[in-house]
C-alpha cells in the first residue's frame, strides 16, 4: 500500500479536543493516496496521528472510487461527520493498516544463500542492504544482456501500478517475457467488461443501484 501525496490542507482536521468526539481518536494529519491491495486502486483517505496511521477511510473526492459518479458524490464528506455515501472501500481496502504493521512483513532485503538446496531444506536468507541489492541485480542484467541472452529474463509485475514503466523497461533490456497480475486472475473479467461496456475497468454506480449482478 502506497502512502504518498500531499495533506489535505483544504478540508482540515478539528482542533485536537474536538477530535475524539468526531472520529474516537486523536487528531492528525490525512493524507489522499490509492488502496494497493487490490487492482482497483480506489482512492483514500489515511489518518496519520504522530507518524502512525491509525485509519483509512474512502476519498470521497478522488475520481478514481467505485461510487464517483453518484449525485451525492462530492456532497458527502464533511469534516463534522466524516465519510458520507459518496465514496466507498471494501473490507480489503480497509484492512490495509494490518498490512503495513504486519510484525512478519519483509522490511528489508533477503539475499537466499542457499539456492541449489531441495525443497524443504534451510532457505538460509541473509539481510542485506538495499544498495547491495540494486547493485548486484543490476550486475546480474548487466552480464545477462552483455551475453546476448537478454531474452532469458523474465520479468512479472502487478496489475495497473506502474505497468507501462515496467513494460518499456523489458522492451529496452530486450526481454519479450514480460508478464503482469492481470494475466493470471484478471483477463476474464477485463474482457467481459470490454466486450459488453467498452471499458476494460468501468466505474460503477453503486450508490444508484437496487440490483448488482456479479
Amino acid at each position: 500500500m502506497t502512502l504518498s501525496g500531499c495533506g489535505t490542507g483544504e478540508h482540515p482536521l478539528a482542533r485536537q479536543q474536538d477530535a475524539e468526539a468526531v472520529w474516537g481518536r486523536g487528531a492528525g494529519q490525512w493524507i489522499p493516496s490509492c488502496c494497493n491491495m487490490r487492482g482497483g486502486q480506489c482512492g483514500i483517505l489515511v489518518h496519520v496521528v504522530a507518524g502512525k496511521v491509525v485509519k483509512i477511510e474512502p476519498n470521497p473526492w478522488n475520481p478514481n472510487n467505485y461510487s464517483n459518479i453518484s449525485s451525492d458524490f462530492f456532497a458527502g464528506y464533511t469534516q463534522e461527520h466524516g465519510c458520507g455515501e459518496g465514496a466507498a472501500i471494501c473490507a480489503k481496502g480497509n484492512a490495509g493498516i494490518l498490512q503495513l504493521y504486519d510484525p512478519e512483513r519483509v522490511r528489508r532485503p533477503l539475499k537466499h544463500t542457499n539456492p541449489d538446496k531441495s525443497v524443504g531444506a534451510d532457505p538460509r536468507w541473509q539481510e542485506i542492504t538495499w544498495e547491495q541489492a540494486l547493485e548486484e541485480i543490476a550486475q546480474r542484467l548487466r552480464q545477462l544482456r552483455e551475453q546476448g541472452k537478454a531474452h532469458k529474463l523474465l520479468w512479472i509485475s502487478e496489475d495497473h501500478s506502474f505497468t507501462h514503466i515496467q513494460a518499456d523497461f523489458c522492451k529496452l533490456y530486450g526481454t519479450p517475457n514480460y508478464g503482469m497480475h492481470s494475466n493470471l486472475c484478471d483477463v476474464a473479467r477485463k474482457a467481459s467488461f470490454l466486450c459488453v461496456v467498452g471499458d476494460e475497468r468501468p466505474l460503477a454506480d453503486f450508490v444508484q443501484s437496487r440490483y448488482i449482478m456479479l
